[in-house]
């Protein structure tokens, strides 16, 4: 279940899979720290955007993007690149709806990384 207009899928397990092999037991420490940060992240984008932050904005968007892009979230990561570049253009009236995708794909993407984990048990 994605947000409509999302096409993406939330993982690129191929990517994920690679990293395993590559990394090992040492994946689940990292992908552990991103869904320790994404909640606070995402709060910290609420309050930003409700307040009309576009320079927290773009800067938690972007912290975002490169997290959740580093670990195969595509989904999310596209829909944090979409909110960074509607801060970075001044597009206030866009950020409200994008920062409502870049939530939902968080959660998406927080349920898919732990079924990740989970599998690898």
């Amino acid at each position: 279940m994605q947000p409509s207009g999302m096409i993406e899928p939330v993982l690129d397990e191929r990517l994920l899979a690679e990293l395993y092999g590559i990394l090992g037991e040492d994946l689940r420490g990292i992908v552990q720290q991103l869904l320790d940060q994404l909640p606070e992240q995402c709060h910290a984008l609420h309050g930003a955007v409700a307040g009309g932050e576009l320079l927290q904005v773009k800067k938690l968007a972007h912290s975002i993007k490169g997290g959740a892009g580093n670990l195969g979230a595509v989904a999310l990561s596209a829909a944090a690149a979409r909110l960074e570049m509607a801060a970075a253009g001044g597009d206030r009236a866009a950020t409200g709806g994008l920062m409502e995708a870049v939530d939902s794909l968080a959660h998406l993407t927080e349920a898919a990384l732990q079924r990740f984990l989970d599998e690898r048990r």
